[in-house]
């Protein structure tokens, strides 16, 4: 039902889409540009990396709304694989507590909604881990050291060009391969940052467009950001505006107070703000995993200061610079990588204006699972002390409760959602008034209302326009205060805001009335 639980494509999905077919039939984008590494679409620089799965596709699959969401799906369900193996052999899980996590990631909300849809988001997270996988894999055989860095580097690059949120974390990740190896010795870990260094120049060379276009979303440069630190300035007094009324300090504070609304209950599993992102009325982690999560990390973080606190030799302060190198030199305390992980995984989203945003913290959401695990397996081995009875008991229980919730979940995606999609996306109508507009009205000219800007792309891909057709015969719009252009004009199809801007020659009028498209003639 990857087609059906919601029936048409939103307006970035439609984008990819349209693009891939065109990329397929004649080897452009939608601006007319041959084989692009970045698409311009709507303003917005969308990476090439999902557009070209979907080329892929296009050459034994139909042009099907099902066939645009199908990377996101394998990618989910490879995503699950991948878990286990990786709980399993970097984790150090024993079997068990690898398919407790499986079970977690399997049933979350965040892992099923982004896998419904064409989110390069979710295929970049496949890729993420992967490349986590290899870089993390264990070996001291260095010709196999080597021939999984090249790999994973080579997965790391695939990431980039699907989604925005590998690269920014990229510089993270080279600090991680450092914590993650021995660092006294250079042939452990030189190999790995060669390989991600090469990635990131690669990156910067051929993304500039992207990383240029997604800075008026950021902290940095929004100018509603400016006016509100310029406020925040003057209300300091005279003596405090140079030392705390300062850009930097202004910038770190929001980006904190974004890091911390990551964790907000609301956000994380009771309320999603943005029904593109989550069903209404659920998060992207159900709230009993979400409660393990935070008392994982809790137990997780209290054992590890504890090794600090209370070292094995004599002295506090040797025994504090015996676990400073731990860190730094060799191998790093697999806790300390989780909450590595789990900080820098929100860095894109604590730094761009519209936080939190659960597209770019799934990372984020992937790492709390492996902590809600943490808790779950210190819990069964203290209580295997007891009697071993005790832990089949506790993993049915935890296991029953996340069963529970997701069989309430899955109703209120396939069942209420399906339907409420229809309102939320403006599905009801749009395919079959495109076809009567198509048979009726051919040869006149129709205006279209559409005060978002994006309904010509949807048109597009739905009609299947020819290349040659839409190359030749689409106006766009200025560009606005953030660079996006909106579509104006495609074959005779004129987009407008209200009705009222429709000229004289527009006798036909297709607009969206309360619960779906109709035409006025």
């Amino acid at each position: 039902k990857l087609d059906q639980v919601v029936s048409i494509l939103n307006r970035d999905e439609a984008a990819l889409a349209y693009n891939a077919y065109l990329l397929k039939n004649a080897g452009v984008d939608e601006w007319g540009v041959r084989w692009p590494l970045v698409l311009q679409s709507f303003g917005d620089w969308k990476l090439v990396g999902y557009p070209m799965l979907i080329v892929g596709l296009f050459h034994f699959l139909p042009y099907a709304d099902w066939v645009v969401r199908l990377p996101s799906a394998i990618a989910g369900t490879l995503l699950v694989i991948l878990s286990y193996f990786f709980a399993l052999k970097i984790f150090h899980f024993k079997k068990l507590e690898s398919l407790f996590f499986t079970l977690l990631i399997a049933t979350a909300p965040f892992t099923i909604f982004y896998s419904r849809f064409a989110y390069e988001a979710n295929v970049a997270l496949f890729y993420l881990i992967l490349s986590l996988f290899l870089f993390w894999l264990p070996t001291k055989n260095l010709k196999k050291r080597l021939m999984l860095d090249i790999l994973a580097g080579l997965v790391y690059l695939f990431a980039i060009f699907t989604y925005n949120t590998p690269f920014l974390l990229l510089p993270f990740i080279l600090v991680f391969i450092l914590l993650a190896r021995d660092l006294s010795k250079v042939k452990h870990w030189v190999s790995g940052v060669v390989s991600l260094g090469g990635v990131f120049l690669v990156g910067l060379w051929q993304l500039w467009p992207v990383l240029t276009g997604k800075n008026e979303i950021t902290i940095f440069s929004d100018s509603g950001v400016f006016f509100a630190f310029a406020r925040f300035r003057q209300s300091l007094p005279p003596s405090l505006q140079s030392l705390i009324g300062n850009r930097y300090l202004y910038d770190l504070y929001l980006s904190l107070k974004n890091f911390l609304a990551s964790f907000n209950p609301s956000f994380v599993s009771l309320a999603p703000y943005h029904p593109w992102h989550a069903v209404p009325g659920t998060g992207q982690i159900y709230l009993s995993v979400y409660i393990l999560a935070l008392l994982g990390l809790i137990f997780a973080g209290i054992t590890l200061l504890w090794s600090v606190r209370f070292p094995r030799e004599s002295s506090r302060l040797k025994g504090f610079f015996t676990w400073l190198k731990q860190v730094l030199v060799k191998p790093a305390d697999i806790r300390f990588l989780w909450f590595y992980l789990l900080i820098i995984s929100l860095a894109p989203a604590s730094i761009t204006t519209d936080a939190p945003h659960a597209t770019r913290s799934l990372l984020f959401f992937w790492v709390l699972l492996v902590f809600a695990t943490f808790f779950v397996s210190k819990v069964a081995s203290y209580l295997k002390k007891s009697k071993e009875k005790f832990v089949f008991w506790w993993y049915l229980g935890v296991t029953i409760l996340v069963m529970l919730e997701f069989l309430n979940y899955l109703p209120k995606l396939f069942v209420n959602y399906q339907k409420e999609s229809r309102s939320i996306y403006q599905a009801t109508g749009f395919q079959s008034g495109l076809a009567e507009l198509e048979s009726r009205y051919q040869n006149q000219k129709i205006a279209v209302v559409d005060p978002g800007g994006y309904q010509y792309i949807l048109l597009a891909w739905y009609l299947k326009l020819p290349p040659e057709v839409f190359l030749t015969q689409n106006k766009r719009q200025l560009p606005n205060n953030i660079g996006l252009r909106y579509g104006e004009q495609v074959k005779n199809y004129h987009f407008i805001v209200n009705p009222k801007d429709r000229n004289n020659a527009e006798k036909v009028l297709f607009y969206w009335d309360k619960d779906s498209w109709k035409i006025d003639d």
